[in-house]
């Protein structure tokens, strides 16, 4: 998901962002809620129950992982304290039964649930978030605004 390679920049060039940043604000996207890895699924087939043991290793793979994941943006955030910030957007399927398959070959009912997913309540809390992250210490320079 990116979260170890973002944490580890941040890690690496902490002393950098510490001196020329007011705040680190890590966007993430997830394809699922954290801990969405937790939900048992019921055996419904043969195939359900042959794959059953594979599906459960690569869940406790998931699972391992996004404890690290959390492991990791926990020191961060001892580490930069206040001014460190988590912005998390969320694919919210409309109908939990037939959720996108979040493949390069999307159905365009698959595109537009995910579209309309950006307008649940979460993600609209999560862009006002990042817009007032943005609204921080602007700084002009001509025609073209920046922001520190």
């Amino acid at each position: 998901s990116g979260i170890e390679t973002a944490t580890k920049f941040i890690y690496n060039f902490r002393q950098w962002i510490e001196a020329n940043c007011s705040k680190v604000v890590l966007v993430e996207i997830r394809d699922k809620p954290q801990g969405g890895w937790n939900r048992e699924k019921e055996d419904k087939s043969i195939f359900d129950l042959v794959t059953r043991p594979a599906l459960l290793t690569q869940n406790n793979l998931f699972r391992f992982q996004e404890y690290q994941q959390i492991r990791q943006l926990e020191r961060l955030k001892n580490m930069l304290g206040p001014s460190f910030e988590r912005v998390v957007f969320e694919y919210k399927p409309k109908d939990e039964s037939h959720p996108a398959s979040l493949s390069f070959h999307l159905t365009q009912r698959e595109k537009r649930d995910i579209i309309l997913s950006l307008n649940h309540e979460a993600n609209r809390y999560s862009f006002g978030r990042v817009k007032k992250f943005l609204m921080i210490n602007p700084i002009n320079s001509g025609d073209v605004q920046f922001y520190k």
